[in-house]
């Protein structure tokens, strides 16, 4: 339960973030759809495997030859 009310305050305080960003720009901006709950727990555990590979670029985390994908 702690774990899930964690979550929403991230998605909740990050939606906020970005609306206060747009309101201090000087010219208007096409505005993103707010984050969803799937879009935060996506994001974290990405995070959190790249935590578990270390490698020296962002883009080596994704590689698209198949027989350097991660199984994990």
């Amino acid at each position: 339960m702690f774990f899930t009310e964690i979550f929403h305050l991230l998605v909740e305080q990050t939606n906020v973030y970005y609306q206060q960003h747009l309101n201090r720009r000087a010219r208007p901006s096409r505005q993103l759809p707010d984050i969803m709950l799937l879009n935060m727990m996506t994001f974290v555990a990405l995070a959190l495997q790249m935590g578990h590979e270390l490698n020296n670029k962002l883009h080596d985390y994704w590689p698209k030859l198949r027989q350097l994908h991660n199984l994990f």
